[in-house]
């Protein structure tokens, strides 16, 4: 029998229009707090295996308006597929893409 994934902090981290280096300062500040949760190896929240917990949520408010080198860093760790993307489905607008990855 599996178990379910437990969540402790679900991040959320909202992007338009930014630049490269602002994600990727981002999500290294997100990787550091959460190595150093890791380091609480009395808890029982956290410890050894704790990083996998965290779930990470980056939205982007506009595919249109993202910048391509931001792009390419979320193709790079593999939220975003570039190839697959529709602008139009049975005839009607793309409102919205979901992406999954799990590390």
């Amino acid at each position: 029998m599996t178990h379910p994934r437990q969540t402790e902090p679900y991040i959320v981290m909202t992007m338009y229009n930014e630049d490269d280096s602002l994600l990727t300062r981002t999500i290294q500040g997100v990787m550091k707090n959460t190595a150093y949760l890791c380091n609480y190896d009395r808890s029982k929240t956290w410890g050894k295996d704790g990083w996998k917990k965290v779930f990470v949520h980056i939205v982007s408010d506009s595919r249109r308006k993202i910048d391509s080198r931001t792009l390419g860093i979320v193709a790079a760790i593999g939220t975003h597929q570039g190839g697959i993307v529709t602008m139009v489905v049975d005839g009607r607008p793309v409102a919205a893409r979901i992406y999954e990855y799990t590390t």
